[in-house]
């Protein structure tokens, strides 16, 4: 820098060229492209750790919540069944957790297989902690497996079981039958 002028000469204060300790082709990154060092993507901040623990433990709650709810009142919660009259893929779900409950695990497993599959999911968004891209990759593609299970569980139990037969039974007082039957009559 040029004391007089102000302009940069391109040289430091001991009169070095200002790149002298720097390798040729050192070439700054912008602050997008710089890589993390290690140490700082590995370890998550303990604040993060802790909303995702909160966030999983605040759902397991909600669906033990609404458990007791339909322990104790028998009322359906399922916005697909209210509304259309059609079981949905996870039908069942409630009521296999209350056989299991009662120790019944045959009646827990024919309500539906894959009852075990959510709290599974949440214990794992509990204890999962942002990772490498594999594990990443690993999570998405298991989410994508337990959605296909789901829907071939739901289309094999649709053949076997609907519309009579607990669990897929249909329901005749859902919004669209009743609209349905008024504007046949």
């Amino acid at each position: 820098m040029n004391k007089k002028t102000g302009k940069d000469t391109g040289k430091d204060a001991s009169g070095r060229p200002a790149h002298a300790d720097r390798p040729v082709f050192y070439r700054p990154e912008s602050p997008r492209k710089a890589k993390k060092r290690p140490e700082e993507n590995s370890v998550k901040p303990e604040r993060a750790v802790r909303k995702n623990r909160l966030a999983a433990l605040a759902v397991l709650l909600f669906f033990a919540a609404l458990l007791l709810l339909y322990q104790h009142f028998g009322i359906s919660f399922c916005p697909i069944y209210r509304i259309i009259g059609l079981p949905c893929p996870s039908c069942g779900m409630s009521r296999a957790w209350m056989a299991l409950f009662h120790g019944d695990i045959a009646r827990a497993f024919f309500l539906h297989p894959l009852f075990l599959a959510p709290p599974l999911l949440a214990a794992a968004v509990f204890f999962y902690e942002k990772g490498n891209r594999k594990r990443k990759k690993a999570a998405q593609i298991a989410l994508w497996i337990l959605a296909g299970l789901f829907i071939l569980i739901w289309l094999i139990r649709m053949f076997l079981y609907f519309p009579r037969q607990e669990p897929m039974r249909f329901n005749e007082e859902a919004l669209l039958p009743r609209l349905f039957r008024i504007f046949k009559k």
